[in-house]
Order: C-alpha cells, then sequence, then structure tokens
C-alpha cells in the first residue's frame, strides 16, 4: 500500500465510524479500493489542470516584442458624435443634430477621379458601411500624410467613451499616438482607418486641444522606456475627420491625414 493510499483508507476507516472486522472486511476492501481509485483520478485531473494553466500563461507570452514599456491613453469623443451614426427607423444621422440623414463633408474625398471628385456628401448613410463606434489607439514609428503609408506596430480599443486604453509590452523607443473613434465601416486587420473616421494626433506642438491635433506634420513622438508608464489624453471632435480630396490617382485620399494650413472639413461647405 503506497503512501497515499494510506492516506485515504485511514480516513474513510476514520470517518464511517466502523473498525474493519473479519466477516465484513471483503466489503469495505471493496468500497476503499474504488475510493482509491476514484481519488487519484481526481488528483491526476487536478494535476493536469495546473499544468495547463501554467502551459497556456507560457503562450500568453509566447507573442511578446520582449518590451516591457506601458502607455495610457484616454480619449474623449466629442458627445455631438459619439455613438454615431445612430439609426433612426430605416434612416441613419450623421451626428447629434443633422437632418439629412447622409455622410455630409463634402471636402471629404474618397472615391472618383481627380478632376471631379466624387462627393458622398448627399448620399445616405448605409447600415453596411457603419464602423464599430469604438475608439482605438495606433502606435506608429513613423507618420506620413497617407495613414496606411507606415505599419502599425502597437494597438489598443475600447467601447467607452472617456475610458482609457492600456497597450502594454512596448519595446522602448519613440512613437507617434494616433487615436481614431471607428465611424465607418472599411480598412484591414492590420488598419482600419477609414474615411470619415475621427482622428486625433498626440502632439505638442502647436494643439487644437489639449495635446490633440489633425495636423499629422505637428505630431510629436512621445518616448516609450521600461521603466516610468506613460499617460496621455486626447480629445477627438465631431468635425476632425479623416478624408480629402484627391490629388493624383496613385493617392488612397480617403484614408489621408491633414497638413498644417488645410482647412477642417465642414459638413455643409462644398468642396473647395
Amino acid at each position: 500500500m503506497d503512501v497515499l493510499s494510506g492516506w485515504i483508507y485511514s480516513g474513510f476507516i476514520l470517518f464511517s465510524g466502523k473498525r474493519e472486522q473479519p466477516d465484513n472486511a471483503c466489503y469495505y476492501k471493496n468500497i476503499y479500493k474504488n475510493l482509491v481509485i476514484k481519488m487519484k483520478y481526481r488528483i491526476c485531473g487536478l494535476i493536469l489542470a495546473l499544468l495547463a494553466v501554467i502551459n497556456l500563461s507560457c503562450l500568453d507570452d509566447s507573442g511578446d516584442t520582449g518590451g516591457k514599456g506601458v502607455l495610457n491613453v484616454t480619449v474623449n469623443v466629442d458627445t455631438f458624435v459619439w455613438g454615431y451614426p445612430e439609426q433612426s427607423d430605416t434612416d441613419f444621422i450623421a451626428f447629434n443634430g443633422d437632418t439629412t440623414y447622409c455622410w455630409l463633408y463634402p471636402d471629404v474625398g474618397g472615391d472618383g477621379d481627380p478632376v471631379d471628385e466624387e462627393s458622398l456628401s448627399d448620399d445616405p448613410i448605409p447600415s453596411t458601411e457603419v464602423g464599430d463606434k469604438d475608439i482605438n489607439i495606433y502606435l506608429y514609428e513613423e507618420l506620413g500624410d497617407n495613414s496606411r503609408a507606415y505599419a502599425v506596430v502597437r494597438k489598443g480599443s475600447t467601447t467607452v467613451n472617456g475610458g482609457t486604453v492600456t497597450i502594454s509590452k512596448i519595446v522602448a523607443g519613440t512613437y507617434y499616438v494616433v487615436a481614431f473613434y471607428d465611424y465607418c465601416e472599411g480598412g484591414n486587420e492590420d488598419n482600419i482607418l477609414n474615411r470619415y473616421d475621427r482622428y486625433s494626433i498626440y502632439t505638442e506642438t502647436d494643439p487644437l486641444e489639449g495635446n490633440s491635433t489633425v495636423y499629422y506634420d505637428h505630431a510629436t513622438a512621445i518616448e516609450i522606456t521600461d521603466d516610468t508608464p506613460v499617460d496621455i489624453t486626447l480629445v477627438i471632435n465631431r468635425d476632425w475627420v479623416i478624408g480629402k480630396p484627391k490629388t493624383s490617382t496613385s493617392v488612397s485620399a480617403g484614408r489621408k491625414f491633414l497638413v498644417s494650413g488645410e482647412d477642417i472639413p465642414d459638413p455643409y461647405t462644398a468642396a473647395k
């Protein structure tokens, strides 16, 4: 009899309140054997479960970049656009106070040719093109006017307006931070920024509000280290819309950031 079996047998006799007698010894021994078998299976199951948890925790780290940096980004989206496009009967309202049920913003580019840019400002918003209406944070090592020209190196998201997105395991270095409200469906798995999404770029140079701007050439890179978490706050206003008229057939104008000197899109002004 091994030690574990001896413990189980002793406990069985103790709690049964009976000692083994010659005439019923076989009966109790059979019960005891079944009890030992069940207990061993349960203990083995617990050990395997523990090993599985340990293994899973290792798998969680398998995609670790080796970074230890942490960035906390709090984003406040203008309440006039948060939750929109909002469905009203069969139509979608562009933002709080809208009565057109259209995309608006005729100076936001996208489809069409460079000479006669097609505007969706008079087109109704279809349900198939409504975004997830959440907040996303993208980290770039480089930033240009085309939001897809450079790879997104880290990302995070939240469904809470005013919530804080924590991005961890960042390799020490400098990064540009772009926050956007997913207003319009589109993009791909790596980058879902799309025409009509509302966005904000972190800046310490001539911000439009707080530490926020829409001008990519005013972006300020933040430094991430392994030692100290970085906390920043960004705002996204109703008219901070990504996209502008094309200048050539090779440019994805619907996903371009504004550059300093350009006008912030106006929902009711004709394209310039």
